[in-house]
């Protein structure tokens, strides 16, 4: 047992599942406890050590609910550790004081103590059945299949030892019955051998398959390949490589010194010794190298290429280098001539403001460094052999163009201007003008091209004409909603308050206490929700700058005495009080009356709406050319963070299903704009706990100053 426990953990440690180190720590505290009971003579102390082997066996194995993998694998080792040496001190414990243990068994009849223990591990010997035979069917796994065999098994056992008799026939069998469980668990082990077996065989099958890749990926690639050892010997050479070299196989190369074969010759065509030959450093000093240098051929001529060399790396110890180079001949002679052809046009390159292009042969041999900003190629990018125009036209690109070598194999006269779509350098899509002009470039008939980058025009258009179009929708959808609003939701709510009102006057003889409450509730609902309809469609024509805004000539006092007659009864059932001082005269102002007395209302009833006890104040005075109006409250108060989206649309510091306070957060959103409306500077103090300050400065003209006056 402790054995597997030991392949378990090892397993553990591989894939962290964590049924395996929950059996594992079972496992092995069942073969601690078992390994003390089968040294000891007949007594209690045998018969415990027995019981709490099957006994902690059986809770370890229980535990094991799921196949998820462990978090922590150095977290469960520690207490597969703990458990073994704990319970190793545990059974020397038992077997030096076993006088002390409780009766297990009266003439090999075993006590209830001892039942009640096989009991226990029965029932979660048959838990952890279930568990694994569940998961069993879920991942497919016969481990799992043989745990959950075996826990039958144990179970069995369990319940056989309740009825058997120390040495008898009984006895015998429970012994058989886990006997049998342990040749299941021990046939994890072979089960384990065999997987081992036959993951060597599919290690060995899948690295000669990746030899033979290996082979197959160096010998397919356009770039040379070669091996050398220490001694800067041959040790492979690839098919490309072979044939810029100008061998006929790989045999003619192999074992022979790579600087005498082929790297003999410097740049300027001299005799290069081997101690100055940089491969040959290379190989020496373990270095990694990029270079330019001529390689020769079989028949002693040269060609330039471009070489990286690397150390092979074994354990960390030097075997030899591997280098691959490209004949960079053609690329030379391409530069060249691309250099001479810059020069003669750079004047006019640098002065230009369009991109210029000649194209021959469709074959990109000149771009000036506009045609690089608005395109992103290089001219290396655009020039190879095997580039294809398709490479840097989408679709449409590709349309236009085919449509214009059509209409000219038909004899079509066609402009020499026109349009169409190109891929960028970063594969985004631009839109191209361009004016082309046929020329002779080296002799030979070429394509002079002119560009202009036309996506910022076009861009600018489109974006011009869908903002007219979400701009006429969003008007749209705004006319029909606020049309609607009105009267899908007033119409019905005014109908609900009005016949509910008359049905309580009509039968108000009738009821009861308990239903004229019914009846508040109802017009106490409508109210609100009217009132969430008005504060909605009075935020949508604040938001869209079509509220109805009359501004004339009003007195405050009297606009603030309304609004405190507004809020006065919501006051009374809180039982929070109202206190107002107004140490001016009756005072003219120019403001749209409705929208000012709606702000006041707003915030006079949130003070109260956040106040639990004490009161609210509304206090105005004049200091030099302001009126300030101030509303104070004794309530919750606002945290820093919730001030700085205080005046959002539908904001509110407590919000979710949870919140604790009525509303859908414009009161403030609609006080704030209103009061933008008439130039009202807003200005906020507020303490969590303590209560919040609102500040109203109204500015007062000469008219109004000569009145207060």
């Amino acid at each position: 047992m402790i054995f597997l426990s030991f392949i378990l953990v090892s397993q553990f440690n591989k894939d962290k599942k964590l049924w395996r180190i929950t059996v594992a720590i079972g496992l092995s505290g069942m073969g601690v406890l078992e390994g003390f009971h089968s040294i000891s003579i007949l007594g209690n102390h045998f018969v415990l050590l027995h019981l709490l082997a099957v006994f902690g066996g059986s809770c370890w194995f229980a535990a094991t609910s799921s196949d998820k993998q462990a978090r922590n694998i150095i977290k469960f080792n520690q207490i597969y550790w703990i458990n073994f040496i704990g319970l190793t001190v545990l059974g020397i414990i038992i077997i030096v004081f076993r006088e002390f243990i409780p009766i297990m068994q009266i003439d090999g009849k075993f006590t209830n103590l001892a039942n009640l223990i096989s009991i226990l591990s029965s029932f979660f010997y048959l838990i952890a059945a279930y568990n694994f035979y569940t998961m069993f069917i879920i991942n497919k796994n016969i481990e799992l299949y043989i745990l959950s065999l075996s826990s039958l098994l144990f179970t069995i056992a369990s319940v056989a030892f309740m009825s058997s008799h120390v040495w008898s026939t009984g006895w015998w069998f429970w012994h058989f019955i886990r006997l049998a469980s342990f040749i299941a668990l021990g046939s994890i082990i072979l089960l384990k051998y065999k997987q081992s077996n036959d993951d060597l065989l599919k290690s060995e099958s899948r690295i000669k398959s990746n030899q033979q890749y290996f082979h197959l990926l160096i010998n397919s690639t356009a770039e040379g390949i070669y091996g050398l050892d220490l001694n800067g010997n041959f040790t492979f050479c690839n098919r490309a490589g072979i044939k810029m070299f100008g061998y006929n196989n790989e045999k003619e190369i192999l074992d022979k010194n790579m600087h005498d074969l082929v790297h003999s010759n410097s740049l300027d065509g001299s005799h290069l010794q081997v101690l100055d030959c940089k491969i040959c450093i290379a190989i020496r000093e373990g270095q990694e190298i990029h270079l330019t240098e001529k390689f020769c051929r079989k028949d002693n001529t040269s060609f330039d290429a471009e070489y990286w060399a690397y150390p092979i790396l074994i354990d960390n110890e030097r075997t030899g280098s591997v280098v691959t180079f490209f004949d960079i001949t053609e690329r030379n002679l391409t530069e060249s001539l691309l250099k001479k052809n810059q020069e003669k046009f750079q004047d006019l390159i640098e002065r230009s403001s369009d991109g210029i292009y000649v194209l021959q042969n469709n074959k990109f041999v000149f771009i000036n460094p506009m045609f690089t900003k608005i395109m992103g190629y290089q001219l290396e990018d655009i020039s190879g052999e095997d580039f294809e125009l398709e490479q840097i036209l989408p679709d449409e690109g590709m349309q236009v163009i085919k449509e214009r070598e059509e209409k000219m194999r038909m004899g079509e006269k066609l402009s020499n201007r026109y349009g169409f779509k190109s891929y960028r350098q970063n594969h985004e899509i631009v839109d191209i003008n361009v004016s082309i002009s046929n020329i002779d470039w080296e002799g030979q008939p070429a394509i002079l091209g002119m560009i202009q980058d036309e996506s910022e025009r076009i861009k600018y258009q489109n974006e011009l004409v869908e903002a007219l179009n979400k701009a006429e929708e969003s008007q749209r959808l705004k006319s029909f909603f606020l049309s609607n609003i009105s009267h899908e939701l007033r119409t019905p709510l005014n109908a609900i308050v009005g016949f509910s009102d008359l049905i309580r006057q009509e039968t108000h003889h009738m009821l009861d206490e308990s239903m004229r409450e019914f009846f508040d509730i109802i017009e106490q609902s409508s109210n609100r929700l009217m009132n969430t309809v008005h504060n909605i469609l009075n935020i949508s024509l604040l938001e869209t700058g079509e509220i109805d805004f009359v501004p004339k000539q009003v007195n405050l006092v009297s606009i603030i005495e309304r609004t405190i007659k507004m809020v006065k009864l919501d006051a009374e059932r809180k039982q929070i009080g109202i206190i107002y001082e107004n140490r001016l005269n009756s005072i003219p102002i120019i403001a749209d009356e409705n929208l000012l007395f709606n702000a006041l209302t707003n915030l006079v009833d949130n003070a109260i709406k956040y106040t639990k006890k004490g009161c609210v104040s509304v206090v105005l005075e004049k200091n030099s050319d302001f009126l300030h109006l101030t509303i104070a409250d004794t309530g919750i108060g606002m945290s820093e963070e919730y001030m700085a989206k205080l005046y959002g649309v539908f904001s509110q510091e407590s919000q979710g299903f949870n919140k604790k306070y009525q509303g859908i957060g414009l009161g403030l959103a609609i006080a704030k704009r209103a009061l933008d409306l008439h130039n009202v500077d807003v200005s906020v103090e507020s303490e969590k706990g303590v209560g919040t300050t609102f500040t109203l400065s109204f500015l007062l003209t000469g008219s109004e100053k000569g009145a207060q006056a």
